[in-house]
């Protein structure tokens, strides 16, 4: 059961436990320390408690602990290049990920340093180009109309920006599992690192 909204969730909450269901109760607000944590829940710690799939849920955890540390020791010891990584541009505002959220950590466990907006995701324009991001890292192409580097170099004022000139601006068809957490956060913590450090998967 997944629901985003507050008042959803209460709704759809009350209704499970009126039919006698066992709730498992994840949040989505994620800081640094906190990863370790969300890779337990990914696994299926808790909801593998509430199936009784326990030994299966801990082999999964482990199997997930696993992968995310091939990725930091991966990038562990290249250089971190600035990255930003746009949730969306809508009406001229800009989303990216915000100051201590789940995505900075993303970022920060990939191997690079995060350009981060207010607690909102929210950046401005000028303080995205003071921050000079060496990658921009486009999640909204995974959504039709998908964005493409083009039309970031065809922005005013994004051209002074070093990913742009240096032609560093990716696509993220992934991000779906990358600014969502749950299950699949490994695969995400993997997209990324891919696209920050493409040099070290070469195999």
């Amino acid at each position: 059961m997944c629901a985003h909204v507050a008042g959803q969730l209460v709704t759809v909450a009350g209704d499970a436990e009126t039919a006698g269901a066992q709730l498992v109760a994840k949040s989505k607000s994620m800081v640094s320390e906190e990863i370790e944590r969300l890779i337990r829940d990914a696994g299926g710690s808790a909801v593998g408690r509430a199936l009784d799939a326990s030994p299966r849920a801990v082999a999964l955890t482990d199997d997930l602990r696993e992968r995310a540390s091939a990725v930091t020791d991966a990038v562990a010891g290249a250089d971190r290049p600035r990255v930003f990584y746009e949730v969306s541009v809508f009406q001229g505002v800009i989303y990216g990920a915000g100051t201590d959220s789940f995505l900075a950590s993303m970022i920060e466990m990939a191997g690079g340093e995060p350009v981060v907006g207010d607690a909102t995701g929210v950046i401005q324009l000028e303080d995205l180009v003071a921050a000079d991001p060496d990658l921009i890292l486009l999640g909204d192409a995974a959504y039709p109309p998908p964005v493409t580097p083009r039309d970031v170099a065809a922005r005013p004022g994004w051209k002074r920006m070093r990913a742009v000139k240096d032609d560093r601006v990716v696509p993220m068809p992934d991000d779906l599992i990358i600014t969502r957490p749950g299950p699949r956060i490994v695969d995400g913590l993997e997209a990324l690192a891919h696209a920050i450090h493409p040099e070290a998967f070469t195999d």
